[in-house]
Order: structure tokens, then sequence, then C-alpha cells
């Protein structure tokens, strides 16, 4: 169905997104290549290969459940439980507390 340099270069986007959606790095860029990936293969599924809706008939309702998935990362961001907001979050507490001990120091000393 799909030339062979095109499959590793889909398998390379759904693996690169894949990962931005795991760790929430750009997680809504990784959404809006899924979202284009699974129009592209929904399409394919529709009406290159007139498949079913059904999955287990080998169908694209799975497509459109991934479609789904991403629109909404897409729509609202990974939350508050991705790296960069977890990162951030570690962050802002080290420097709060990087910052009282300084104070303390310096009254100490002065």
């Amino acid at each position: 169905g799909v030339p062979v340099p095109a499959a590793y270069a889909i398998a390379t986007a759904e693996l690169a997104a894949a990962l931005g959606m795991l760790t929430g790095v750009l997680a809504q860029w990784a959404g809006i290549g899924l979202v284009l990936l699974m129009l592209g293969t929904i399409s394919l599924h529709i009406f290159k290969w007139h498949s079913p809706y059904w999955a287990n008939k080998k169908g694209w309702e799975y497509d459109l459940i991934m479609l789904a998935f991403a629109a909404v990362i897409v729509a609202f961001g990974p939350g508050q439980f991705a790296l960069p907001a977890i990162v951030s979050m570690l962050s802002s507490i080290f420097l709060t507390r990087l910052t009282i001990n300084h104070s303390l120091i310096s009254m100490k000393f002065f």
C-alpha cells in the first residue's frame, strides 16, 4: 500500500510523536503530527483499502481513537504531570530553598 521510504518516514514520525507525548516535551506539536498522520491513515483505510469501521475487521476505529486523543493533547496541552512541568516545579522549589539558605547565611555574617 505505502512505498517503503514513506513507510520509514511515517514510522519515524510516529516514534518521535510517541516520545513527545510520553515525556510531554513538545507534546502539542507531536499531537499535531499525530492528527495529520491519523487523518492520512484513515483516508487510506476508507478511500483506498475500503476497510470497514471496526478494528477487529482491520478497520479504522483505532486510528480514529488515536486522532481524538491527539486532538485533546493539541487542544489542552500535556497537563501538569508532563516532564517540562515537573522540571519547572522542581527547579522553582530548588531555587526557593537556595534563596532561603542564602538569606539565612547572609544574616549570620552581618
